[in-house]
């Protein structure tokens, strides 16, 4: 006596072939059971393909319409369910103020030790600046580009080092306001995950910004790395 699910696959085999096409079935089943006969289902129509082979043209076809059918079927089903399991809400790591203001500190720290005076900030996962730091002797421009430095390697998640040679065509991206493609901005990530950006601006070069800016991460890459 075959199964309540197994009657179900029959039936779908039946319908994706055509041979109950004129007849209305309504199949009440969960998704779990419907996934479970679909696979049956296409079992069961490439069975019946294979004793076609022989018997003529007319069955052979529609044993092919119902794998066909079943397939489509089953890709449906199994999309549906996973749209039904989709989270409806997104966690994101951020970072704490204190993470970001010591990550700060250690840059303006690292370029004190140079003899630079530079402004330094350090965005969240969404670009909005979280912690801003600037020498006294800092130009005030030194706040907008290392801004906008953090705020590109955050969109990026990369170096604005390494983006500097890559958008130097006319209209490229390097050309939308608020980036900035020189060196001195840092993504910052916390177990591969990322959550904010930093910018320093205000060293004689781009190359120094940016070993200030990696030794402000760096100071606090590993706990990052560790943390929940």
């Amino acid at each position: 006596m075959p199964d309540n699910l197994s009657i179900k696959a029959f039936s779908i085999a039946s319908m994706a072939g055509g041979s109950l096409r004129l007849i209305h079935i309504v199949l009440l089943m969960s998704f779990e059971e419907g996934v479970a006969a679909m696979g049956i289902a296409q079992g069961l129509a490439y069975k019946c393909l294979m004793i076609a082979r022989g018997t003529g043209a007319m069955l052979a076809k529609t044993c092919w319409s119902a794998i066909v059918g079943a397939a489509a079927l089953l890709a449906c089903f199994t999309v549906s369910a996973a749209q039904v399991e989709e989270a409806l809400l997104v966690t994101v790591k951020r970072m704490s103020l204190g993470t970001a203001v010591n990550i700060a500190q250690a840059a303006i720290s690292a370029c004190r030790k140079e003899g630079v005076q530079v402004a330094v900030t350090v965005v969240d996962r969404t670009g909005h600046p979280q912690v801003v730091l600037r020498e006294a002797l800092a130009p005030d421009l030194t706040l907008t580009v290392s801004r906008q430095k953090a705020y590109t390697a955050m969109s990026f998640n990369a170096s604005t080092s390494v983006l500097a040679g890559q958008f130097s065509a006319p209209f490229s991206v390097a050309k939308v306001a608020g980036l900035v493609m020189s060196a001195g901005g840092l993504p910052i990530t916390a177990g591969g995950a990322l959550v904010g950006g930093i910018g320093v601006s205000g060293a004689p070069s781009g190359a120094l910004d940016e070993r200030c800016a990696a030794q402000g991460i760096e100071s606090m890459q590993d706990d990052l790395d560790m943390a929940d």
